[in-house]
């Protein structure tokens, strides 16, 4: 019968030992919250009112307010955090990348990395968020080409930036060309001094200045013939004297001479500048070539 009754005494010691361990143990892990939430709340409190020269990390003190908005922690601890935590993700500025090729095309296959660290394996279209800060976006392209840009990511900008393919690199014959000192490769030069588009540049200046130098020399004569025939002293019935009579003829038939002559070198190198091709495909080219009465041009071509 003792045994009996001191059955449940033991029970009764033993559920009121349980409760006190669970208490205790709750105790101890309110205790823990606390400690965490004090902690969280003073970190994110000193990188906030970090120093005024340097980047605020506010990745860093976006973890530590969602530490001490858990319910266990003190309800102004809560009121606190979470609106410095709303605040801070206003501050954190995002990001979106597009990319082009060397004809100016969408690309979605290209990686990129902010600062040597991957944002995004491909083009996706969305915002990310990065630190404030001078940051260097790489954009790698699956040719393994690399596009590079430099930015200045003020805090609270949400910016889309655009990174374009970069032109493939000179067959190993333009390089070689390049090295040994041509400028060009035969392919793409254009024409130099001897070609025939500049032949012909300087065919129709020269013929512009003989055409006017003709009619220079076509002025002085008719002028010559003017006075000669002057001096001739011709009477109403045109009986002149025999010698300045002559003279104003012989100038005359120069004067004739030089105005068709320069007319004809100066219209032709008017034409010869003008019809001078830009390309080294079919070339034209005026030539003067003395005709009875006066001059004319050859157009020649070569194909």
């Amino acid at each position: 019968m003792k045994a009996t009754r001191r059955l449940p005494r033991v029970l009764l010691c033993s559920f009121v030992l349980l409760g006190l361990g669970t208490q205790v143990r709750l105790a101890f892990a309110d205790g823990e919250d606390a400690a965490a939430c004090n902690a969280a709340f003073e970190e994110a409190d000193r990188i906030l009112k970090g120093s005024k020269t340097s980047e605020v990390d506010l990745f860093a003190a976006r973890d530590q307010l969602k530490v001490c908005v858990r319910p266990t922690c003190s309800s102004w601890q809560v009121a606190d955090c979470t609106k410095s935590l709303v605040a801070v993700g206003e501050r954190i500025p995002t990001i979106a990348i597009t990319a082009s090729d060397e004809q100016g095309h969408d690309m979605v296959d290209v990686k990129v990395l902010v600062d040597g660290v991957v944002l995004t394996e491909r083009i996706d279209g969305r915002q990310h968020e990065v630190r404030p800060g001078n940051r260097k976006i790489t954009c790698v392209y699956p040719s393994g080409q690399t596009t590079e840009l430099a930015r200045t990511v003020a805090e609270g900008t949400h910016a889309t930036l655009r990174c374009e393919q970069p032109l493939a690199k000179p067959s190993v014959a333009v390089q070689h060309a390049t090295n040994s000192g041509e400028s060009e490769p035969p392919s793409a030069r254009h024409t130099d001094s001897s070609s025939p588009s500049s032949t012909m540049r300087w065919l129709g200046a020269g013929a512009l200045g003989v055409g006017v130098v003709g009619l220079a020399v076509g002025t002085i004569f008719g002028l010559k013939a003017s006075g000669s025939k002057s001096d001739a002293n011709c009477d109403p019935q045109n009986f002149c004297d025999a010698k300045p009579l002559a003279d104003a003829r012989s100038a005359a038939t120069v004067s004739t001479i030089g105005f068709v002559a320069g007319g004809a070198f100066a219209a032709g190198g008017v034409l010869m500048l003008v019809l001078a091709p830009k390309a080294q495909n079919k070339v034209g080219a005026f030539a003067p070539v003395p005709m009875a009465g006066g001059g004319g041009l050859l157009m020649t071509r070569s194909f």
